[in-house]
């Protein structure tokens, strides 16, 4: 049964994955590795049922994949990470305890917009790159990419420092 779905959607997942200009090895790699995390999901009982199609299952584990091999190779060095570790600290500037300043993070992370929560989250949760969120985002350049996480970094802010 696991044979039949590795080759079922291995072709289309290699034709999807052309888009992210990774070599034919590196694909094979993240679709096996994509296949792996479907089969222990299922052994593992933390997939019991879809909510989506298989095909769509497979390919939203084969391009976290897929950003996840990008975010490695990626020699970018980014100090806007920083940015969000003092957040707490700098931006707030408050002496509550670390719950409570996470749970301010949080209140002002579900008033963002979609498009800055998602980019936040993939960014500073999931280790994107700007390359990745160029990717993600249909973006034309990674400056365009780096303005608009600032500037929903910088809303973030203004809604932590309202919620105090």
């Amino acid at each position: 049964m696991l044979d039949e779905i590795y080759l079922e959607y291995k072709a289309e997942f290699f034709l999807f994955a052309k888009k992210y200009n990774m070599s034919n090895e590196d694909l094979c790699d993240v679709y096996q590795d994509t296949i792996i995390a479907f089969y222990e999901n299922v052994i593992n009982g933390k997939l019991t049922e879809l909510s989506s199609s298989l095909k769509t299952y497979i390919f939203s584990i084969g391009k976290y994949g897929i950003y996840n091999k990008i975010k490695k190779e990626s020699k970018l060095i980014s100090l806007e990470k920083e940015q969000l570790a003092n957040l707490d600290l700098s931006a707030v500037k408050l002496d509550f305890s670390t719950n409570k300043k996470s749970d301010m993070i949080r209140l002002a992370m579900e008033k963002l917009g979609g498009r800055c929560k998602r980019m936040l989250i993939l960014f500073y949760y999931h280790s994107y790159s700007i390359e990745a969120l160029m990717q993600e985002f249909k973006y034309k350049n990674e400056n365009v990419v780096r303005s608009h996480k600032s500037r929903c970094l910088k809303n973030l802010k203004t809604l932590v420092n309202e919620e105090k």
